[in-house]
């Protein structure tokens, strides 16, 4: 089964603990975007719709106007949004033309009351990812600059 480019790179980043198979099938729910310079995918006060994960290009994340830090491709953004349901504390913008994949909060949901069988195993990539930010965060409070 081949992959097209930006597949292959969304797949090594963050989804090679699926088979090829069920990735590709978690595609299908989801909608390749081409992000400008200034596109949100995050807005403040607002929930989240989606869950997106860039593959090129950086998302500046600010609150209140002020710069919280950079996120660099590869990096899940929404899921801690999408599962509590809770407002975005945070804007998060394009800071320069990127291409994403973006999946609806309702395709997801869909697609895996249909297939529970990914769900353990998307659970566990949202637990790392989580566990991962909140890590950063730490740093990040403690003044480490590595974050």
């Amino acid at each position: 089964m081949a992959l097209s480019e930006d597949e292959q790179k969304l797949y090594d980043m963050v989804f090679r603990s699926l088979r090829p198979r069920e990735f590709v099938s978690l595609t299908l729910i989801g909608e390749w975007k081409t992000a400008a310079a200034g596109d949100r995918v995050l807005t403040e006060g607002k929930p989240a719709s989606s869950v997106c994960i860039a593959i090129s290009g950086t998302v500046q994340v600010r609150k209140q106007g002020r710069d919280l830090g950079a996120l660099e491709p590869g990096y899940v953004i929404g899921t801690a949004l999408a599962l509590t349901g809770d407002p975005s504390p945070v804007d998060a913008t394009f800071t320069s033309t990127a291409r994403y994949m973006c999946w609806p909060l309702q395709s997801i949901r869909s697609f895996l009351d249909r297939r529970p069988d990914l769900r353990v195993t998307l659970q566990g990539l949202v637990n790392r990812e989580l566990a991962g930010k909140l890590e950063r965060v730490l740093s990040m409070l403690a003044g480490d600059t590595r974050a």
